[in-house]
């Protein structure tokens, strides 16, 4: 499918599929997202990163008898995410809207997971095993996805000011994820005037976080 470059969106960060520790899901439920996606039509579905939260193959969960425990297998795991993700999206985008899938810093955990098992190649990716996916964008900062002016990318700070930095550093108009929060800086050139905007997009996951202890934090749901 041709990807349309303007029309409406929605832009889903950080739904960090999967369970914790204790079996609980880190993630949000669905419903009111698919009911939005149904009553605004969007053209186009950005998956903008850390969709899946891949706690089976993490490095930090290596030594952690007690995680590894509620963790499915990496085949199961992409199932359920395709079962009780991906298809009700596709279900309720329709056939002529555009899914595109921005991989984050939990999907290169795949990556990690290949460098150690070389034999995974083909078979471990991301892309490998989600479907009804229109198009996968790599884990770079250099690569994005640009739908008229605006350019989609995971993200990579997550410092008090990450905003100005993102806005600063690419110098286009940016709308990422990874932080968790919610946050805009816009700037303009002496030149044109022109304003460039970076804009954070918050979450879709649980804002107490297994690994932080629950402590306070700045964590923001939106889509």
């Amino acid at each position: 499918m041709n990807i349309q470059n303007h029309g409406r969106f929605v832009a889903i960060n950080d739904l960090h599929y999967g369970v914790d520790s204790e079996g609980n899901n880190i993630h949000l439920p669905i419903n009111s997202v698919l009911r939005f996606i149904r009553y605004y039509l969007p053209n186009l579905v950005v998956l903008n990163g850390d969709m899946m939260d891949f706690a089976c193959v993490s490095r930090w969960n290596k030594n952690n008898k007690l995680a590894q425990k509620q963790q499915p297998l990496l085949k199961d795991y992409y199932e359920s995410f395709q079962v009780d993700i991906i298809n009700p999206i596709r279900t309720a985008a329709g056939s002529d809207c555009s899914i595109v899938y921005i991989l984050g810093n939990h999907e290169d955990f795949i990556n990690r997971l290949i460098q150690e098992f070389p034999n995974g190649v083909g078979y471990f990716e991301v892309e490998n095993n989600v479907k009804e996916v229109d198009m996968f964008i790599p884990y770079r900062m250099d690569k994005f996805l640009k739908f008229g002016d605006i350019h989609f990318l995971h993200g990579y700070t997550t410092t008090m000011h990450h905003a100005k930095k993102v806005a600063q550093d690419y110098m286009r108009n940016v709308m990422y994820g990874h932080s968790h929060t919610i946050q805009s800086h816009t700037i303009s050139t002496a030149i044109d005037n022109k304003p460039i905007m970076a804009q954070s997009c918050g979450c879709w996951c649980k804002r107490g976080a297994e690994y932080t202890k629950n402590r306070p934090n700045t964590w923001q749901n939106a889509i």
